[in-house]
Order: C-alpha cells, then structure tokens, then sequence
C-alpha cells in the first residue's frame, strides 16, 4: 500500500499535467495559428514597373514547397500593347546583360500592336474621329497696300485598325490693288499603312485648280499628283513623333485656256514631327523634298506653333515656305500667317 506522501505526489503530478491541457486548450486557437504561419509557404515577391508600351517586374523565386528559394530576383518583361494591363500580360524572362536591347525590342513591338488593334471608341463606318476648320490672315513681310488675302482650311482624320487617313480642303484668295492673284482650291488626301514595326506605307493624292497672274498674264489650271511611298516612324515619347519617308511622285499639270498639258515624276523625301510642349502648346512641322529632272530640288514647308485656348479650339501662328515647288507659280513663297483653329 502506497504511503500517503506517494499518493500526494502522484496526485500533484496528475494536477499538474491537468493545468497544462487546461491552458493548452485554452489557448488552442493561437497555438493553432503558429502552426499555419509556420508551415505557411512564402508567396513569391514580384516588383512591377509599367510604362506605356513595356511592362518590367522583378520575381523572388521559390521551391516546389512554395518557400523562397534563396536566389536573387529575376527579371522579366513583356511588350505592352495600348491600354493593356500589366497583369494579363506574356512574360519572357529576361538576362539582365540583354535588358537594354530586349527592352527597346520589346517596347517597339508594344508599339506595333497598339497601333493595329482596333479600340471599341473607334467612329463606325466613315465618320472622322476628328475635323477641324482652320481661317487665317496672311502677311508677307512687304507693302500690303491695297492687298487682301484669306484662307481657309477644313480637314478630317480617320482612325481604322493599321489605317490612318486624312483629307484637307484649303481655299485661297488674294487681290491686289483690285486685281485677281490667285483663286486657289487644293484637294490633298493622304494614307498611311502601319506594316511589321515602326514602318508604314504612304500614299498621297492632290487634286489643285488655281487660277493667278504671273508676269501680266492669268493663269487657270489644274493640277494633280500622286505619290507611293516606304516610312519609318520613331515615336520618341507618348507627346513627340517622327516620320521620315521616300516616295515616287507623278505630276500632271493641264492649262485650262490653252491646249497644253505636261506630265512628269520626281522622288521625294517627307520629314514630318509633332511635339506637344508644356502650357497647351504643340508643334507639328513637315518638309517635302523634289529632286527634278533638270538637277534641282524643290522644297515645301510648313510649321505651325499652336497654343490651345479652350476644349475645341486652338490659335497659332503658320509658316509656309516654297522653292521650286511643285506648281506653275514662279514666284517662291515665304508667308507667316496667324489663324484660329476650331475643332468638332
């Protein structure tokens, strides 16, 4: 038989234990989180940066049991098409000794898609996605008296998957001294097709009646040409664009009160830029080049400097210069002019 210490030790030990199942049950819900927490895998860590055409993460990797691996991070990158995000994206895993040219191979390809894709807010059918109506005052920098001259602009643009056109009407007249310098309506229409990459394919077609006075005598032709042509557009930011092509042109010129016609072709070189500036200004500029027959090269030129003065419309100031153009006017043009711009 047990003594009666015995027994009250065994008695102690049982409480003992009793107190700590008691105070393990008790606190059975924290002990049970531990468990999880430390069982838990660790989530993978992924760093995101986006621009407007790249999407750049850097990935922590992990083992089949979901725990980090221990390596350092990774980096992968995927062309960003417009309006795409980041998270519904293909992405290759990139070695960071090749980032520089995977990144400007993978940006342009971002480019490439996003200007064939279709948005949903394109206009149906052949409504324009933007027209505009622009009416100037002209000065050249010399005597004016007596001289007027307007001018008025109405054009439109088209926006349809890897399609871009534009159509401007313009409208001239000038008198001097109560005579007739020239009556002017010029039709020009102008497609671009983007192909693979920054390159595009022009096509421009210009339909010109004018009648002016030259050296005594007036003038009233018609005037048309058509040019076919291989682009590179380079897209230096989101708010500045270069375009650089080479065309065949072919001209014919036909005078309406006499029975005369020519006919002719010459390559061109197009140098287009828009860039819009800080405070609501923009800029857009183009130069055409004509290498003619006879060894000398025609040049026209425009730049207009615009500052945007409420939601639709937009004042600027217009330069335009010509030198052997392609027209039967012999005078060269050096003209600044200031006009308002309203766009619906």
């Amino acid at each position: 038989m047990p003594s009666p210490r015995a027994g009250l030790a065994r008695a102690r030990q049982i409480s003992s234990v009793m107190r700590m199942l008691t105070t393990l049950y008790e606190y059975r819900t924290l002990l049970f989180c531990f468990m999880l927490l430390a069982s838990a895998p660790i989530a993978a860590s992924v760093s995101r940066v986006e621009e407007p055409y790249l999407c750049v993460e850097s990935r922590l990797g992990h083992g089949a049991d979901g725990h980090w691996d221990g390596q350092a991070p990774s980096l992968w990158m995927a062309a960003r098409p417009s309006g795409a995000s980041c998270a519904d994206l293909d992405y290759v895993r990139v070695d960071p000794t090749e980032a520089a040219s995977v990144s400007a191979e993978l940006r342009a390809r971002g480019q490439a898609q996003a200007r064939v894709m279709v948005a949903d807010t394109v206009s149906p059918g052949w409504t324009p996605d933007r027209v505009q109506i622009d009416a100037s005052v002209n000065w050249e920098g010399k005597s004016r008296n007596g001289k007027d001259e307007a001018e008025v602009r109405g054009s439109a643009e088209w926006k349809r998957g890897r399609d871009e056109v534009s159509a401007q009407l313009r409208a001239e007249y000038e008198r001097s001294n109560d005579v007739l310098k020239q009556n002017e309506q010029n039709l020009r229409l102008l497609w671009y097709r983007n192909l693979s990459g920054p390159w595009y394919r022009s096509t421009e077609a210009q339909l010109e009646r004018n009648q002016f006075k030259e050296q005594g005598l007036l003038f009233d032709y018609l005037f048309a040409q058509i040019g076919l042509g291989l682009g590179y557009r380079q897209e230096w930011t989101e708010d500045a664009e270069t375009r650089l092509a080479v065309s065949w042109h072919l001209f014919d010129v036909r005078l309406l009160d006499y029975d005369f016609a020519v006919d002719t072709n010459a390559p061109s070189l197009t140098l287009t830029n828009t860039l819009k500036l800080p405070a609501r200004w923009r800029l857009n500029q183009w130069t055409h080049w004509f290498w003619w027959e006879d060894g000398s090269i025609g040049v026209e030129s425009e730049t207009e400097l615009l500052l945007e003065a409420g939601h639709n419309t937009a004042v600027g100031l217009r330069h335009e210069y010509s030198r052997d153009a392609a027209t039967l006017q012999q005078s060269d043009k050096n003209e600044t002019s200031l006009f308002l711009r309203y766009r619906f």
